[in-house]
C-alpha cells in the first residue's frame, strides 16, 4: 500500500472508553522511517497536525488513546477507507504543540 509516503487530511484522536474525540487532525502524514544513510527502516512513522486538541484528556494515563485516520482512495468516486494507526512495541509517541509525532507505528484497516 505504501510506497514512501502518503498524506491526508481528515482523522482523529479519541478514547474509546469515554466515546470522546480529544483530538482532530487538519493534516496528516504516513512515511516510511529512514536511516541516517537514507535506507528504509522498514517501520513507519506518523505526524500529524491537529486542528483541536484536548491536552488534558489526551495526556491522562488513565486512558488509552486510539488514532483514527481517513485516506480518500478515487476523489471522483469519494472512496474512503479508514485505518486505525497502532504504535509498535519499540514506538515512541510525542507531542509538540499541535503536533503528534509517533515513530515505529502500523496501519490496521477499519472499513472496507
Amino acid at each position: 500500500m505504501l510506497v514512501n509516503k502518503i498524506v491526508g487530511a481528515e482523522g482523529k484522536v479519541e478514547l474509546p472508553e469515554l466515546g470522546a474525540v480529544v483530538g482532530q487532525f487538519q493534516k496528516w502524514t504516513v512515511s516510511k522511517e529512514r536511516k541516517e544513510d537514507g535506507t528504509a527502516t522498514g517501520r513507519l512513522k506518523f505526524r500529524g497536525e491537529l486542528k483541536y486538541i484536548n491536552k488534558s484528556l489526551f495526556n491522562d494515563p488513565d486512558y488509552e488513546r486510539q488514532v483514527i485516520i481517513t485516506l480518500q482512495r478515487d476523489r471522483r468516486a469519494r472512496t474512503k477507507k479508514q485505518y486505525r494507526v497502532d504504535l509498535m512495541d519499540s514506538g515512541k509517541v510525542s507531542l509538540q504543540g499541535r503536533v503528534l509525532l509517533m515513530e515505529g507505528v502500523q496501519l490496521y484497516a477499519l472499513t472496507d
